[in-house]
């Protein structure tokens, strides 16, 4: 699934700094909230799927 995120973003050019699973989600929202805004592209949060 990352794979096509990466083709969905490079498509809509849209930069993408960093792609997390789910399970860390909370940690990367913390980080993204205290840097106040994303500088190097945006958070993906991908759930593990089939």
């Amino acid at each position: 699934m990352t794979a096509d995120l990466k083709e969905v973003a490079r498509s809509l050019r849209l930069p993408i700094a960093r792609m997390v699973p789910l399970a860390e989600a909370i940690p990367a929202l913390t980080e993204l909230e205290r840097e106040q805004r994303p500088k190097d592209g945006k958070r993906v949060i991908t759930v593990a799927g089939s």
